[in-house]
């Protein structure tokens, strides 16, 4: 898909941002990014756009980087469950050939 613009708006500021992505996805992470800088402000003392548009993307990278640590433990589980599986069938393969050689 080529580059399109995207009008989004955070925190009652406009924006017009090139996308390469769906546009739709593009407003979603803008509502994302909205909505976590209005819990912030709900939450937080400070009323700094900057500081609080800090915090969000201090958030936002924190919870990018446990989910991706997340990803990255069960991929390794998943990949430890594949070759026990496939020790598995090799040892069941390797009992049949013997089973099936004729006796001598």
């Amino acid at each position: 898909m080529t580059g399109s613009t995207v009008e989004v708006v955070i925190r009652g500021r406009e924006y017009t941002l090139r996308a390469e992505n769906d546009p739709d996805y593009v407003r979603d992470l803008a509502r994302m990014v909205d909505e976590r800088l209005a819990n912030l402000e709900l939450s937080s003392k400070t009323v700094d756009s900057g500081r609080l548009a800090v915090l969000a993307a201090l958030n936002l990278a924190d919870e990018y980087c446990r989910l991706k640590k997340e990803y990255t433990s069960r991929i390794q589980e998943m990949e430890q469950e594949q070759q026990r599986l496939l020790d598995l069938v090799d040892a069941a393969m390797s009992d049949e050939e013997i089973s099936s050689l004729p006796d001598l």
